[in-house]
């Protein structure tokens, strides 16, 4: 199962919000999060099925794998 970063190492999200193109739904004043590093992936065989393994024992299942 993929490890999670360090606690010690300090994960700072990126942010970005996107203007309304008509065509993607974009929450108005919420950004989109990205965490670096939040797993450690390096070994995986499988990177999403181990995402998705993690999602699943914390209760946050029904997502999606691979594009929209």
């Amino acid at each position: 199962m993929a490890q999670a970063a360090h606690k010690a190492d300090p994960v700072r999200p990126i942010t970005r919000k996107f203007a309304d193109d008509g065509l993607v739904p974009n929450h108005p004043t919420l950004p989109f999060v990205v965490y670096p590093r939040a797993f450690d992936l390096s070994g995986e065989k499988d990177p999403a099925g181990s995402i998705e393994r993690t999602f699943a024992a914390n209760g946050w299942d029904d997502s999606w794998r691979d594009g929209i």
